[in-house]
C-alpha cells in the first residue's frame, strides 16, 4: 500500500465516524426514516464495503510480496517434490515394464515464473491487477492439492493425506493402486511416501473390506522370517507360522503339508535340510546321549537298564 492509499483510508474512516455520529442525532419513528437518514444507511454501507475491499487487497498484496520474497526456496521445494514423484513413476516403470508413463514434469523455471507473477500482479496499480492476483493466488492454491502421483488437481475435500512430512496428497485412483500393487509386489510393501511407511489405517476406507484382508494377509506374508509356501505348484500359497505343526505345515487352501526345512511335500523322519537337528544329534553323539525310538526325541539315560521301550 502507498502513502496515497493510507490517506484515501483516512479520509474515509473520517466520513464513517461523521455518518454515525449524523445518525445519533434527530428522534423519528424507526419503520419510518426520513429520506436524509436512509441515504447515511446507504453510505455507510458503501464505505464500509469499500475498505473490506481494501483490506482484502492489502492481505492479497502481503501474500505476493512473501511469495517473490521466497520464491527460490518455493521452487527448490517443488523441485524436490518433482524429484520424488519422478522416482516413484520410475519405479513403477521398471516394475511393468511400460515406456513413457510419466507426463511431463513442469519444470523448476516455470515454477518461480508463477511465484513472479504473483509479485508483478501485487505492485501493478492497474484495474486488473486484482483479478490477475487472485487467479494466479488460485493456481499457487490448486498447486498445493495436486496428486504426488499422476499430478491431477484435486477439489478440497478430494485430496486424501498419508501423513507425509512434506505434506504430499494422493487422489483416489492413486492411492488404491499403489496399496493394491503392493499385495502382489513385495518390492512396493510397504507402501511409502518420502521413504515413510504410510498407514493403512489412513486410507483404510477407499478399499473394500475384501481388499483390506487382503492387505492384511500381505503385510503378515512380508513381515514373516523363513516362510513357507505350499509345496505344489497348482497352489503354492503363502502357509502363516500359525499353521505349522513341528516341522510341517498344512495349507489352509489345499489342506496339503509340507516340510518347513525343505520346503517339499511333507515326509517321515529327519530332515537333510534340518541343520539345526543335524547339529544337536552331533551332540548327543559326543554326550551319548540317545533318541527315543517312539517320539525321537533326545534323552541322557542317567538310570535303568540299557533297554528303552
Amino acid at each position: 500500500m502507498t502513502s496515497e492509499d493510507d490517506f484515501d483510508i483516512s479520509i474515509l474512516k473520517f466520513q464513517l465516524e461523521d455518518i454515525q455520529e449524523k445518525q445519533f442525532k434527530g428522534k423519528w419513528n424507526e419503520k419510518n426514516p426520513p429520506d436524509f437518514f436512509v441515504a447515511l444507511e446507504k453510505f455507510e454501507s458503501d464505505i464500509k464495503n469499500i475498505l473490506q475491499s481494501i483490506e482484502d487487497a492489502k492481505i492479497a498484496q502481503s501474500i505476493a510480496r512473501a511469495v517473490d520474497l521466497d520464491a527460490a526456496l518455493i521452487g527448490e521445494f517443488t523441485t524436490e517434490e518433482r524429484q520424488a514423484r519422478h522416482d516413484h513413476e520410475i519405479a513403477l516403470q521398471l516394475r511393468d515394464g511400460i515406456q513413457d508413463i510419466s507426463p511431463e514434469p513442469t519444470s523448476p523455471e516455470k515454477d518461480v515464473e508463477i511465484f513472479s507473477d504473483v509479485a508483478s500482479s501485487s505492485l501493478t496499480n492497474s484495474s486488473s491487477s486484482y483479478a490477475r492476483q487472485a487467479d494466479i493466488l488460485e493456481r499457487l492454491y490448486l498447486r498445493r492439492h495436486e496428486c504426488i502421483i499422476c499430478t491431477s488437481l484435486l477439489k478440497q475435500g478430494a485430496n486424501i493425506s498419508v501423513g507425509c512430512p512434506k505434506g504430499h496428497v494422493f487422489c483416489e485412483g492413486c492411492v488404491r493402486n499403489l496399496f493394491l500393487l503392493s499385495i502382489s509386489n513385495e518390492d512396493l510393501y510397504p507402501p511409502k511416501c518420502c521413504e515413510k511407511p504410510i498407514p493403512f489405517s489412513l486410507v483404510s476406507e477407499h478399499f473394500t473390506s475384501c481388499e483390506s484382508k487382503k492387505f492384511s494377509e500381505a503385510k503378515i506374508e512380508y513381515s514373516t522370517q523363513n516362510r513357507v509356501y505350499c509345496f505344489r505348484s497348482e497352489c503354492g500359497r503363502f502357509i502363516p507360522r500359525k499353521e505349522s505343526d513341528n516341522d510341517q505345515a498344512e495349507c489352509i487352501h489345499c489342506y496339503n503339508k509340507t516340510c518347513i526345512h525343505c520346503k517339499k511335500a511333507a515326509h517321515e523322519g529327519d530332515c537333510p535340510a534340518d541343520e539345526a537337528l543335524h547339529k544337536l544329534v552331533a551332540l548327543a553323539d559326543r554326550n551319548q546321549w540317545v533318541r527315543c525310538f517312539q517320539c525321537r526325541s533326545i534323552i541322557d539315560r542317567n538310570q535303568g537298564c540299557n533297554h528303552m521301550r
